[in-house]
């Protein structure tokens, strides 16, 4: 009795498998697997040897290592994942500049009634905290949105991933933060320019 193997790939459920000897089922080629120690790339001479001793005519081809072998069999896996990752970083810059550009757009055109808010005795920090909280608040709802989207996902990417459930929270809350924090960042210039302006400048203007 083994334990299960995957013989493709490394996200496929392990099939009901049973071993027999060679004698009884000869396939056109054998594997032998083995544990060494120190530099694997140096042990194929040593391995051919050692077949070679037992008997001479066999060939001995495609010595590889286990670690070559897992990368091949998710060598596709990595390079969506690698892709996917490119276009989320793309897709958190566009956030950024597209959050930045809604409130700074939102702030120039209220300048005004910003500007005689203040002449009427408004507090810069009540400036500040409403034109930054009207920022989060499109941020929170995109961030829900954008959850709910990816719950609608799962189930398309659950067989692409390997000993990683998709239902693991850390991903989500760790991608709302920095979203969030991002989402911050880009509110703040905006609001910290409306509540740095001279009120007799924009009364004037």
């Amino acid at each position: 009795m083994v334990g299960d193997v995957r013989h493709y790939r490394l996200a496929d459920e392990p099939l009901p498998m049973i071993y027999g000897r060679n004698v009884q089922n000869a396939g056109i080629f054998m594997t032998v697997i083995a544990k060494v120690d120190g530099d694997d790339s140096r042990i194929a001479d040593e391995i051919k040897r050692a077949v070679w001793s037992l008997d001479s005519d066999q060939p001995v081809w495609k010595v590889r290592t286990l670690s070559s072998l897992v990368a091949g069999a998710s060598g596709t896996t990595r390079f969506m994942f690698a892709a996917l990752a490119i276009f989320a970083a793309a897709a958190v810059l566009l956030v950024a500049a597209g959050l930045y550009g809604v409130i700074s757009q939102g702030v120039t055109e209220r300048a005004r009634e910003i500007g005689l808010r203040m002449a009427l005795g408004a507090e810069r920090r009540a400036v500040l905290q409403q034109v930054l909280g009207a920022g989060l608040k499109l941020t929170l709802i995109g961030l829900a949105l954008g959850l709910a989207g990816s719950l609608g996902v799962l189930r398309l990417m659950e067989g692409a991933l390997y000993r990683t459930s998709p239902f693991d929270e850390l991903p989500y809350f760790a991608t709302a933060i920095v979203l969030g924090v991002i989402a911050a960042l880009a509110c703040y210039l905006p609001a910290r320019r409306a509540a740095d302006m001279d009120p007799a400048r924009v009364l004037r203007d």
